[in-house]
């Protein structure tokens, strides 16, 4: 959920110091997703209207590296897009990872 901690402290609605963020990754089995040395991803936007977490974000089409996947006219019918694995976590100065 973005703009809360898992124990409830303040939103991103009513604590500036709270602001959400992408990090590129890349999965190698069930573990947790390596972070990718080149970060192609570039957050424009995220929030949460309470029923939907909303990210608007940049990445080039194709990014040459081998991690990542080209982005073309049918990468990514419509029923597959909900499945794709984004972490969201939340920087506050503290360790408070959703």
């Amino acid at each position: 959920m973005l703009g809360e901690s898992m124990h409830h402290s303040p939103t991103a609605k009513n604590n500036p110091n709270i602001f959400p963020f992408l990090q590129d990754r890349h999965a190698k089995g069930r573990s947790e997703p390596e972070l990718d040395a080149s970060q192609d991803w570039e957050l424009l936007l995220g929030y949460e209207n309470g029923t939907h977490t909303i990210l608007r974000f940049r990445r080039p089409y194709d990014t040459c590296d081998r991690k990542d996947y080209r982005i073309t006219g049918g990468t990514c019918p419509s029923k597959k897009r909900r499945n794709v694995g984004i972490r969201l976590e939340h920087f506050t100065g503290e360790d408070t990872t959703v």
